[in-house]
């Protein structure tokens, strides 16, 4: 099996613990601000030992390993072999996404693989979400992770990147709300470019 390799750096801000972020290429959005645009396509595939190696080289170092992208569930199959190995390291694994494949998380969260989630939401709402990333499903995504997470009691962080008056301060009050509805720590971070 070959992961779609985006990258990978040391982390002592990504969550609250030390961690080793292994970026996935492959997104299936076309947001205008994205800070990782060097990734959304291309390829640079490499081992699943190659993988296997960046975590043990970084093992001493770090309590975590977070999958990121891009949109690292748009590689499911990776994903499930680099969770089983660091779980076997007894390290803890989390998922940055932006709620594409819930299903997919579902399968990963009910076989214990997961220990937190990321969830990058960029906006409110189903028409919003439409707007920005051209899918009719992308709005239902989010709600789903959030279902999802509270149901297992996964630990979940919404984070919204805000960029050029987006989204709007009306929306941020709404993905505010969101996150006080269901109780979670949620982090605005202005864009990079």
């Amino acid at each position: 099996m070959l992961v779609n390799f985006g990258g990978a750096q040391l982390s002592c801000s990504d969550s609250n613990l030390s961690s080793l972020v292994i970026f996935l290429r492959g997104c299936p959005y076309r947001c205008f601000y994205c800070q990782n645009k060097e990734i959304i396509d291309g390829n640079d595939e490499r081992s699943m030992e190659e993988m296997n190696l960046l975590i043990q080289k970084s093992r001493g170092l770090i309590s975590e390993v977070i999958l990121s992208g891009g949109e690292p569930m748009m590689q499911p199959g990776a994903i499930e072999y680099i969770a089983k190995f660091t779980k076997g390291l007894n390290l803890k694994l989390g998922i940055e996404t932006s709620g594409y494949n819930s299903g997919k998380l579902l399968n990963l969260i009910k076989n214990k693989l997961i220990n937190e989630v990321f969830l990058d939401i960029k906006t409110y709402g189903n028409e919003n979400y439409h707007k920005l990333t051209g899918n009719d499903w992308a709005w239902d995504n989010v709600l789903n992770v959030i279902h999802i997470c509270d149901n297992y009691k996964i630990p979940l962080e919404l984070r919204t990147t805000v960029s050029q008056n987006y989204p709007t301060p009306k929306d941020l009050e709404k993905i505010e709300l969101l996150a006080q509805k269901h109780n979670l720590h949620w982090k605005k971070q202005e864009a990079l470019n």
